[in-house]
């Protein structure tokens, strides 16, 4: 009994109290829980009410509940019957107690003061309402609508504010990106166009294609019709670019055109084509032949028709690829090919002397080898030649060494025969003046022509080779030209009048100043004179010339009609006069001057020469009186031998 009492009040009992208080230490275990969780879910309940306020003010701003403010300006210009939302928009005038005036409102508040003023007197005027958009000095926009009332018998107005501030910085945004956006396509070289089925609603620029044009607005309208097109613009082809895409502007299907203007690329590739042809034909008609080779591959590329045509009869390709004793130049440094000549037999058996060179260059990242070959044959046997004439010209200067001496020693006796002349013309003084014996007098004449004669080849062979070795004298100095060709016309004028021929000079400017020996300068004029006179016939003008262009004087000597050319090729004393030429070549050289001779009319002669003149000098010598008085006239006897 005892067992079953403490079982059943005691063991039960505290088994029940137990599983209660275990079941009360989960359930406070669950309370802390919920507690905690409780406070979380307040911080989110306390978060979530401040958002959704915020999204009631959001929401205010945006619906415009509480953008909006009235009051009334009465007759007096001041503000009267302010709304809560006045104090709200207008803060400052919440603590504000004395009465506020329309003018101390506008100039605290209102930037655009003038437009509220003139506003509110067209209010005023018109008995009407009015609307106008202004600005405040913190930034503001509002919509103002003023309207006119009559108040106590007193005419009023009422302002409605409604704050547009997003409104019209989304509209002025929105203006500035469509003017940003319109920049941007004017300044695209393109053609954009919008389109629809029928019509071009919109083309961004004007770049002188006109589509208006039946054909062009057909290839712009057609969908199917993309890529580059040819199209005939007033009687000329010309290109362009369509790219296109389709989109939807509300319920209509619109097209988006891109076109772009090729016709300056398509001339321009076309004007590339004839370049590289005319560069290719311009490398073919080069005597010289180019090949192009791949360095590393040891292959020809590219070969003009002069290195074909050299290389048919001769392996010549293989042999230049593979010939490592020619130096290539690279193409850095500024290096110069180097040419190397070779002796190569053609299949004929022929010796053909060529000069190879080779210059390595960069293309498209790869190294190419650019050679040039020459036939330098023909240059090898013009060397050979001129070697030749090199020892001619040795074996002429011994020649002219020789003539040289002999004509010193051919002067003696010359001399001799001279002076016997003299002498028999002072013995015979009466004889002779009184023509007694005719025979002596021929005599002494033709022995005095050919004494002139002969002593004229003398000095003339003396004075070329001087000429000839550097060794002939001049005392050079500044001499005006025009006078001493004139005067050495004028005073040789004087001996030919005997037989009818006239010297006429001529000359474009007065005073033309060189740097000469006017020694040289009378002796060429003497000789050039006596060349023309030698062969003129009677009754003959002999005209001279002068005339300067840049630093060149030119000097004609001519007989246009009368002139003797049989008797100038049946002269026996032509070789002679040829010698005094050259003499006068000679000379002319020593002044960087050069003569010819037109014979073409075989009734004419004219003989051209010029010399260097010097601009830059003004002053000049006067030449003195160096001959003597009879040394014209002896030169004409000596040189015309009339």
């Amino acid at each position: 009994m005892f067992k079953n009492i403490v079982n059943s009040y005691i063991i039960i009992e505290h088994n029940r109290v137990w599983k209660k208080k275990k079941m009360f230490k989960k359930g406070n275990k669950n309370i802390s829980l919920y507690n905690k969780k409780l406070e979380q879910n307040k911080y989110i309940t306390a978060k979530l009410e401040k958002n959704l306020e915020n999204k009631k003010e959001l929401i205010k701003e945006i619906v415009g509940e509480e953008d909006r403010c009235i009051f009334i300006i009465d007759s007096n210009g001041c503000i009267l019957s302010k709304d809560d939302n006045f104090l709200r928009i207008w803060n400052k005038y919440k603590v504000h107690k004395e009465k506020l005036t329309i003018d101390e409102f506008l100039r605290d508040n209102i930037k655009d003061k003038l437009n509220f003023i003139n506003s509110i007197e067209k209010t005023k005027k018109h008995s009407t309402e009015i609307k106008s958009d202004i600005k405040s000095k913190d930034g503001r926009f509002f919509k103002v609508t003023f309207t006119p009332i009559k108040f106590n018998k007193n005419e009023s107005i009422i302002c409605s504010f409604k704050d547009i501030t997003y409104n019209k910085k989304n509209e002025i945004k929105t203006d500035e990106n469509n003017i940003k956006y319109e920049k941007i396509i004017e300044t695209i070289p393109y053609n954009i166009l919008i389109t629809d089925n029928n019509n071009i609603l919109y083309n961004s620029k004007d770049n002188g294609i006109d589509f208006n044009e039946k054909e062009i607005k057909r290839i712009v309208l057609e969908d199917s019709i993309t890529g580059e097109i040819c199209y005939s613009s007033m009687g000329k082809n010309s290109y362009m670019n369509i790219d296109r895409t389709s989109f939807k502007d509300g319920d209509t299907h619109k097209n988006l055109v891109v076109i772009k203007d090729i016709t300056e690329y398509k001339e321009s590739i076309e004007k590339l084509k004839l370049s590289k042809e005319k560069y290719k034909t311009f490398v073919n008609i080069i005597p010289e032949g180019i090949y192009l080779a791949d360095y590393r591959q040891k292959n020809i590329i590219y070969k003009n028709l002069a290195f074909t045509e050299i290389s048919e009869n001769i392996s010549l390709e293989e042999d230049i690829l593979l010939n490592n004793d020619i130096l290539i130049a690279s193409n850095k440094n500024n290096e110069e090919v180097v040419f190397k000549r070779k002796d190569v037999l053609t299949c004929k058996g022929e010796e053909l002397n060529l000069e190879v060179g080779k210059k390595l260059i960069e293309i498209n990242n790869e190294i190419k080898e650019i050679g040039i070959v020459r036939d330098i044959t023909e240059s090898v046997n013009i060397e050979n030649i001129e070697r030749e004439i090199e020892a001619k010209k040795i074996a002429n200067k011994i020649k002219t060494e020789f003539f040289v001496n002999m004509s010193h020693e051919l002067k003696t006796p010359l001399n001799v025969i001279s002076s016997s002349i003299q002498l028999l013309e002072y013995i015979y003084k009466d004889k002779i003046e009184k023509e007694i014996s005719k025979e002596l007098n021929n005599s002494i004449s033709i022995i005095k022509k050919n004494s002139y004669m002969l002593m004229n080849l003398i000095n003339n062979v003396i004075d070329l080779a001087k000429l000839e070795s550097e060794f002939h004298e001049t005392n050079v100095n500044c001499y005006n030209i025009v006078t001493l060709i004139e005067e050495t016309c004028e005073e040789f004028n004087k001996y030919l009048l005997e037989n009818d021929i006239n010297i006429v000079f001529d000359t474009s400017e007065e005073e033309i100043v060189s740097r000469v020996d006017d020694d040289d300068i009378e002796r060429v004029i003497l000789t050039l004179l006596s060349i023309v006179i030698r062969y003129s016939c009677s009754n003959s003008t002999i005209y001279v010339d002068l005339d300067r262009k840049g630093n060149k004087t030119n000097i004609s000597i001519r007989n246009k009609d009368k002139y003797n050319h049989y008797k100038y090729i049946n002269d026996k004393y032509k070789s002679a006069i040829d010698i005094g030429f050259k003499v006068t070549e000679n000379i002319l050289e020593l002044y960087n001057g050069d003569i010819s001779v037109n014979r073409n009319n075989r009734n004419g002669i004219e003989i051209n020469l010029n010399i260097e003149s010097d601009l830059d000098i003004c002053e000049y010598k006067e030449r003195g009186s160096k001959k003597s008085e009879n040394f014209i006239y002896t030169e004409y006897l000596r040189m015309c031998n009339f």
